[in-house]
């Protein structure tokens, strides 16, 4: 899959005219939950030809592309729009740059990385990781009589990457077992919870329909709230935007070697 995933990657650099310089696995091949039949989820960024950022009309900035005989669902955003976002410390960008599976690197998505550490705002995320909750929960589970336990594996994740993050400070690991292990500090009963229905998804067997779990609905109700809630208790990075600027000015018109490709056979 792994080079079918390379040449589809190839494919849209031609079709587009653009310059892909970073391409990893999302989701939950990413996460660490994958089941044999579960999606490829590609994320990219990619560069323009330098006329194109030159223009009076708006232009799309990112690019979706599928391919459902292979499960594979490509998702690219421009390199503009990718920074702009960094400003915001937006979470899809961090996961992304944290993928334990990449398929293309460069020089020009390493030097991106080292601005990411620079810019990263806990509190940002924090807020982000459980407003994602708070939106699921909500959608999915709040309410409801009988709900699909999918969704505890999606809300539980996020309020675990929130409890890393103001416990540790650090950006927390994009794979679930080790966030399943802090979640089992606070509270053994969710850890539990949660590792049965990570085991349950990787062998396969479809999380159905079940009750609703007072116990996990409190819990969860408990930490949003508090994430929410919780007054900025981080210090905000500086927002130096010459340092954006003068990458971005770098990306569009070269000055970088050329990009590899990842062709370890550990990848997938």
């Amino acid at each position: 899959m792994k080079e079918k995933i390379l040449k589809t990657l190839h494919d849209i650099e031609i079709q587009r005219q653009i310059e892909i310089i970073y391409a990893v696995e999302s989701g939950s091949r990413a996460w660490g939950f994958a089941s044999p039949d579960s999606d490829y989820d590609i994320r990219f960024l990619y560069v323009n030809k330098p006329k194109w950022y030159f223009s009076i009309l708006a232009k799309a900035d990112n690019w979706n592309i599928k391919d459902g005989k292979n499960d594979l669902d490509f998702n690219g955003w421009d390199i503009k729009k990718a920074l702009e976002l960094l400003l915001k410390s937006n979470m899809s960008l961090y996961e992304w740059f944290n993928s334990p599976i990449v398929y293309i690197d460069s020089p020009k998505a390493q030097e991106f990385r080292k601005l990411s550490d620079k810019f990263w705002n806990k509190t940002s995320l924090i807020f982000s990781y459980a407003a994602l909750a708070r939106r699921n929960y909500k959608a999915y589970i709040s309410g409801e009589d009988r709900v699909r336990a999918k969704k505890y594996l999606y809300i539980l994740r996020t309020l675990a990457a929130c409890l890393w993050i103001g416990n540790l400070g650090t950006f927390p690991p994009i794979g679930i077992n080790k966030l399943a292990e802090m979640l089992k500090k606070q509270d053994k009963s969710i850890s539990d919870f949660l590792t049965h229905l990570i085991e349950t998804k990787k062998q396969g067997t479809e999380l159905g329909i079940i009750t609703p779990k007072k116990e996990i609905n409190t819990w969860i109700e408990k930490n949003i709230d508090y994430y929410l809630t919780n007054p900025n208790k981080y210090e905000k990075p500086p927002k130096d935007i010459s340092l954006l600027d003068g990458y971005f000015y770098r990306a569009v018109f070269g000055c970088y070697q050329l990009r590899y490709v990842n062709n370890t056979d550990n990848v997938i």
